[in-house]
């Protein structure tokens, strides 16, 4: 992995682990437990993967990109819920992104110049 893709799949990586910590906060704070607590496992679980992305050259597997879309949709879904009213707009815009990163990465990868 070279340094574009490396400062890309962290971008990608953090802009999912912080919204996520957020939204797991909030949901605490609400007294919604189970929500809350997935929120936040997920928020670690990225940051675990980013410590050891950051270190090693291995890519994160795909598979893990698309849970987080997934997650962060959830999320989305759960402020609309609330009524929320510009919020999940955020978190539509954050899933895309964890989305979309990760493929403009591994395409750039194949591309040599």
């Amino acid at each position: 992995m070279d340094a574009r893709n490396r400062k890309l799949t962290t971008l990608s990586i953090f802009l999912t682990a912080l919204p996520l910590l957020l939204a797991g906060m909030d949901s605490l704070a609400q007294g919604n437990l189970v929500l809350g607590s997935v929120f936040v496992a997920a928020a670690v679980a990225n940051l675990i993967i980013l410590r050891f992305t950051v270190r090693s050259s291995k890519p994160v597997p795909s598979l893990f990109d698309i849970l987080n879309a997934l997650v962060l949709l959830f999320v989305a879904y759960d402020y609309h819920d609330q009524g929320k009213k510009y919020l999940p707009y955020a978190y539509v815009i954050a899933a895309v992104l964890t989305a979309v990163i990760p493929i403009v990465s591994k395409r750039s990868a194949k591309v040599n110049f």
